[in-house]
């Protein structure tokens, strides 16, 4: 039996794809993409004019972060499986509003190469965590990286309401120039909160490395039971419409200005504000916290398997057993599913031999699924 195996080719030299064809037999089949891969690695190499890059499955990339750093996609983005123009590609529901974030690994041309799936720690955007136990390797258009915070910002007002932001929160287009110079107001918007800050142009970025809030000073649970807006210096900071919830302080301390006001620490993801609020407006203490267990589905491939795109090139590997969706279809030594890229798939149900909007084929080969 034939198989086809791409090697997609690199720059001018190289505009036609190469192609290897090897027959189906386990050491002739290995030998043959090693010759293949050799080849495409060549011809990044003469692509690059031997420059620093690295090379992620047969793509050469370039400006590779030398730390872990991490870059957030602005909403409604298209995420494809190669940078090409035909790869295959998802996108976000209709309703979604805030960002993804991703680990950089570099760029090619005028795509960003992410790599997203199991946690990696605490961010401000939202994350596909649910694809749990794997890693997967996307491509964004560059211009769609959101701008972030790249340092922690700290500011308190003089009646000492004021807020610490972390690394990697985004933040709109600068809207005013602030009375600071090198600074400009800028929409920032939490997960809970909106709000306007004067922020430096040099801590505005596209990537960042994470780094933790400060703790709170002193540790309190207490709740705010007032409307939707809280005065934070000359300003306000305002719920998010969406945000129904009761507020709960991480901590409260008496105003020295005035003893009939308090100050709150409102504690978010990757913010805390301190608003100044009377102090009869605060409630009782917090009994307690339930959080429901999240379920898992039986793991279908093993801890560190490499897992593939449909046409044979690398889509990431699994970090722990893993589940991964709907079995679809397979191929000598490989067996493929749909993979929900942005959580479960309502019409997956509809489409059992097929990908359902917000889908993705991933493979595995059939010696690392599980029970076999």
């Amino acid at each position: 039996m034939i198989a086809d195996l791409p090697c997609r080719g690199y720059g001018a030299a190289t505009a036609v794809a190469l192609r290897c064809r090897a027959v189906q037999w386990p050491w002739v089949l290995g030998a043959m993409v090693s010759v293949c891969r050799w080849l495409v690695l060549l011809a990044a190499l003469l692509e690059l004019g031997c420059s620093a890059a690295v090379v992620h499955g047969e793509f050469a990339l370039h400006e590779v972060p030398p730390v872990a750093t991490y870059a957030v996609v602005l909403p409604q983005t298209a995420w494809a499986t190669a940078p090409l123009p035909a790869a295959p590609a998802v996108q976000p529901p209709a309703g979604q509003t805030s960002g993804f974030f991703g680990r950089l690994l570099g760029f090619r041309g005028g795509m960003a190469a992410l790599e997203v799936g199991e946690p990696q720690g605490q961010h401000c955007a939202s994350s596909l965590d649910h694809l749990r136990g794997v890693r997967l390797v996307l491509w964004v258009p560059r211009d769609r990286l959101a701008p972030v915070l790249t340092r922690p910002q700290r500011l308190r007002h003089p009646d000492g309401s004021g807020y610490d932001l972390a690394p990697g929160l985004p933040v709109g287009q600068a809207v005013a120039d602030a009375p600071e110079p090198g600074q400009r107001y800028r929409p920032l918007a939490t997960a809970r909160f909106l709000t306007a800050a004067a922020l430096p142009d040099s801590a505005v970025g596209l990537v960042y490395q994470p780094a933790p809030l400060p703790k709170a000073e002193t540790s309190s649970q207490e709740q705010w039971i007032d409307g939707p807006t809280l005065p934070l210096g000359d300003g306000q900071l305002l719920r998010q419409p969406h945000h129904k919830d009761e507020l709960w302080s991480d901590q409260v301390r008496p105003d020295p200005q005035d003893p009939a006001m308090v100050l709150v620490g409102l504690q978010d993801r990757c913010a805390r504000f301190i608003v100044r609020v009377p102090a009869k407006s605060m409630g009782g203490a917090l009994g307690g916290l339930l959080m429901a267990g999240l379920g898992s589905s039986k793991a279908q491939v093993r801890a560190q398997a490499r897992l593939f795109w449909p046409d044979g090139s690398p889509a990431g590997h699994a970090v722990s057993d893993a589940w991964l969706g709907r079995a679809l279809w397979g191929r000598p030594g490989l067996k493929c599913f749909a993979m929900a890229v942005f959580g479960r798939s309502r019409q997956g149900a509809l489409a059992p031999k097929g990908l359902a909007p917000g889908e993705l084929a991933v493979c595995a080969g059939v010696v690392d699924l599980l029970g076999n």
